[in-house]
């Protein structure tokens, strides 16, 4: 049984990786960011990563210190 279920989260983790490639190379345009007076340029996918990231880091604080 626990072989199983070993299987199946190496087959997840793969599937996750194959769509964050694919997602990458499909949005691997260049864009620019302001803010104030500078400007930044970042790939839309990794824009998209570190929001993801941020927004998973902020939403474990919140649920964190709701625990505490």
């Amino acid at each position: 049984m626990r072989s199983l279920i070993k299987q199946i989260r190496w087959i997840s983790l793969a599937i996750v990786i194959l769509g964050a490639i694919t997602f990458g190379v499909q949005n691997a345009a260049v864009v620019e960011l302001k803010f104030m007076s500078y400007v930044f340029e970042f790939r839309r996918s990794g824009i998209v990563a570190i929001s993801a990231v941020l927004g998973g880091f902020i939403g474990w604080m919140f649920g964190y210190t709701a625990r505490r």
